[in-house]
């Protein structure tokens, strides 16, 4: 998906790049959807006290029992619970998130010295750099890597590639699965009985990180309006827009080199670039049907032959796939049955 040959970027411009990866990661944005609900709760608590404060001066003058406020205001324990259950939560997975990377980034620089360090050096690629950047993109799965060929100086070293693998799965498909036994395991140390209330909370939720965009269709008429549900589209149907915003915007392109540029291979590159895999077709001069004028391969993806327009259009599909997690109800609206 790369628009540029990867060691044009100097190592200062691969570390802001990699700052941007590791924030744009799947798991660091559910840790901000969980220091959001533990901020919501907060609040909430702090305004039942101060409801409960103003009900009991108001009533000094009364014969009201505390018995009677206590019926009127039930005890907050479900929020404290879920409040410190959060709490945990997020300790435990910002340990898991800092320990992940250095471990990572630790055993891949110690490959790399020990084994195959000058394939970097004939690049000008710092060590450190590449293996903070690798692992945060791995974790991550953004795909990227310093290196022009992406991985294949590395096709002789499959420690490396073994090393990689555990970081992909660990970053995304396998996390819910480690994440319980984390919990599982923490559960057994003595005097922990935090864990077994976020195991409760966890079956309550289902899923934790989607607790934004679950509940009933009253509570999400009443946030977003009648209005804005009718303008929200479904995930689908963005990606067939874009799709036909690009094709228009590359129009010419499709004209003069129909073999390149042709429907389908746009719509893999869409389609990988909402799903934030990184996989692209390619371009090949040699497909070309014109062959006149200056036409070099390079080491990047097809969309780094779009027009400035299509990039920022991928763009905002990339950006839109990375937070399709708040935008699954969307569509509701356009459904005739």
């Amino acid at each position: 998906m790369s628009v540029i040959e990867m060691e044009s970027f100097s190592n200062v411009q691969l570390l802001v790049m990699t700052l941007l990866m590791f924030m744009g990661g799947e798991i660091f944005t559910s840790l901000l959807v969980l220091l959001e609900e533990k901020f919501r709760l907060r609040n909430k608590d702090s305004d039942e006290s101060l409801s409960v404060t103003n009900q009991i001066k108001s009533t000094q003058t009364t014969t009201t029992t505390i018995e009677d406020l206590e019926m009127e205001f039930p005890k907050k324990d479900d929020n404290g619970m879920r409040y410190s259950c959060i709490t945990y939560l997020t300790k435990v997975i910002t340990g898991y998130l800092l320990l992940v990377h250095v471990i990572g980034s630790s055993l891949i620089l110690l490959y790399l010295r020990l084994f195959n360090m000058n394939v970097l050096e004939k690049k000008h690629i710092s060590v450190m750099v590449f293996s903070i950047f690798t692992t945060v993109s791995s974790f991550g799965n953004c795909g990227y890597v310093p290196t022009n060929e992406n991985m294949i100086p590395f096709k002789t070293n499959p420690g490396l590639l073994m090393l990689i693998i555990p970081l992909i799965l660990g970053g995304n498909t396998l996390f819910p699965a480690i994440l319980r036994v984390i919990l599982r395991g923490l559960k057994k140390l003595p005097m922990n009985k935090r864990v077994v209330e976020v195991d409760k909370i966890l079956e309550d939720d289902h899923e934790f990180d989607e607790s934004r965009s679950q509940g009933s269709d009253d509570k999400m008429k009443n946030q977003r309006g009648a209005l804005m549900e009718s303008l929200i589209f479904s995930p689908l149907s963005y990606l067939v827009i874009s799709i036909i915003l690009i094709c228009v915007t590359e129009r010419k392109h499709m004209v003069e080199d129909p073999l390149n540029f042709n429907v389908l291979n746009i719509v893999v590159e869409v389609i990988s670039a909402y799903g934030n895999v990184g996989f692209s077709t390619g371009y090949s001069c040699e497909r070309r049907l014109k062959t006149d004028g200056e036409c070099v391969d390079k080491w990047y993806g097809f969309s780094g032959r779009w027009s400035y327009k299509g990039k920022v259009i991928l763009i905002f599909v990339m950006f839109f796939g990375r937070l399709k997690k708040f935008s699954l109800r969307g569509g509701k609206a356009w459904k005739l049955d």
